[in-house]
């Protein structure tokens, strides 16, 4: 062998294969061990229904069924249910099954005071990470209340965003509302659900802010609703919003246009001509509307899809 052309790292190969071979190195095969990512994400956790009402009724009284839903990845420690930001020994849950995802509480309000109550749910999973529910207003009524000349609900609006609008990433929706007796709570519904209640503490006027991740949500159409109480129990209810989620602007379109009604309200009576008023909302556009009575389609009641959201006709 001519060694005059042997690099240095040639000579270390050499003296490493003479050592192996002479049983005084061990060669071992390096792996590699992948580690799993730590776990941040917190669980989820949303109100399912409060005495069977998918959003919180105004007024409870006597036992309340409560059922909420809470899941994560990895599975729950714990699941704690917090009235006035008191969590009673009944309402906690600990270690609950992987396979457990509703949970039902039930609230004796006979134990408690009249009054407005703030409910919330809060879920730890085993990494530490606690996810939290929207808080739920809801007004407890045993006794009957003193007799009220108001007789006048709330008035409450949305201020943004602007019906038909399309959405994405994090969104403020605010709403404004008013009432000469004042304002006790503000509720806000997403497709008809409950998620998000705020103590207004008999405010005359004001306005409220929740910030909405689309994320959370698919592409689509989504309804919103407000709803405000006053203390003598009258509640205001908004005009339905509807506003376009887009994310994805590869998504599919598989979701059906939404239909509102504007007016005249359900249960009115109408006489002569009146003039009906709705709106038709797809994440894609609407292509046509029809608008049936009593079954049959007039032949004026026949609508080509256009930009706006608002549509007319006289009856």
């Amino acid at each position: 062998m001519n060694n005059k052309h042997l690099s240095s790292q040639d000579w270390i190969r050499i003296m490493m294969c003479l050592l192996v071979a002479a049983g005084l190195l061990c060669c071992t095969e390096e792996k590699t061990i992948l580690t799993p990512p730590p776990d941040t994400k917190p669980p989820k956790v949303e109100w399912v229904s409060v005495n069977g009402y998918t959003g919180a009724p105004a007024v409870v009284s006597d036992t309340v069924e409560i059922v909420l839903s809470a899941m994560d990845e990895a599975g729950l420690e714990s699941l704690c249910l917090f009235k006035n930001g008191f969590s009673p020994t009944e309402w906690r849950r600990a270690s609950p099954s992987l396979n457990d995802t509703l949970f039902t509480f039930q609230w004796n309000t006979l134990a408690d005071s009249d009054g407005i109550y703030s409910l919330e749910a809060r879920a730890c999973d085993k990494a530490g990470n606690i996810g939290t529910s929207p808080t739920l207003t809801i007004r407890v009524q045993n006794h009957p209340l003193p007799p009220s000349d108001d007789r006048t609900p709330p008035d409450v609006w949305f201020e943004t965003p602007v019906p038909g609008a399309t959405l994405s990433d994090t969104v403020r929706v605010v709403v404004g509302y008013f009432d000469e007796s004042g304002v006790d709570s503000v509720q806000l519904l997403k497709d008809g659900a409950t998620i998000s209640s705020m103590l207004r503490g008999g405010e005359v006027r004001g306005v409220v802010e929740y910030l909405w991740d689309t994320h959370s949500d698919s592409d689509g159409v989504h309804l919103w609703q407000a709803r405000a109480y006053d203390k003598a129990g009258n509640v205001g209810l908004s005009i339905s919003l509807l506003v376009k989620v887009k994310n994805n602007p590869l998504s599919e379109d598989h979701q059906p246009p939404i239909i509102i009604w504007i007016s005249p309200q359900p249960g009115s009576i109408v006489y002569g001509t009146v003039r009906l008023c709705f709106q038709a909302l797809d994440d894609n556009g609407v292509d046509s509307l029809r608008l049936y009575v009593s079954g049959v389609s007039p032949t004026n009641a026949v609508f080509p899809g256009h930009p706006s959201l608002d549509y007319t006709l006289e009856w």
